[in-house]
């Protein structure tokens, strides 16, 4: 709700079990309506590894994502691997429980070594509600993108490449 309220989010796309909508349904929608969104609100209820939910999210590129999925290292890693394909560049990806579930405290420790994730901050709740929200950055290859360049003569070579090697 926080980030709706900061920023103009105009679609929402949730990935659920199914579980919340079942045991909480009155809270879940609630929750769900109150993002503030001004476009759509798209729930895909099924397993986030599955090929349905890749194929649900095929075509779109986010730019925030929120995983707080099963809080397995294995389950959030899934979950990473299907953000990482489907986040724009620059998307911020954040993790809940990071200081709560050990799981997801290991991930996020290794998520810092990932090429691909920039850490930006670890966000500690209260007192009564040590869960805690991790923040990365999506950043698409790191290296930089393969660049052509043109070098216009033979005796120029040194001219054109000696600014690119560091030295």
């Amino acid at each position: 709700r926080l980030v709706c309220d900061i920023l103009k989010v105009h679609n929402v796309t949730t990935l659920d079990l199914g579980w919340a909508d079942m045991n909480y349904p009155l809270n879940y929608r609630t929750n769900i309506i109150n993002t503030n969104c001004s476009g759509n609100i798209n729930i895909f209820r099924g397993d986030s590894r599955s090929k349905q939910a890749d194929d649900y999210l095929s075509g779109r590129k986010y730019k925030l994502i929120f995983i707080d999925g099963d809080h397995s290292y294995e389950g959030a890693y899934a979950d990473t691997q299907l953000a990482k394909k489907h986040a724009a560049p620059g998307a911020i990806i954040f993790y809940h429980d990071h200081l709560y579930i050990k799981d997801i405290t290991d991930l996020c420790e290794d998520l810092k070594k990932d090429p691909e994730l920039e850490f930006v901050k670890s966000y500690e709740g209260s007192k009564e509600t040590q869960k805690g929200i991790c923040a990365f950055r999506y950043i698409p290859n790191p290296i930089g993108e393969k660049t052509s360049i043109i070098i216009p003569t033979f005796n120029h070579l040194d001219d054109c490449l000696v600014p690119c090697i560091k030295r």
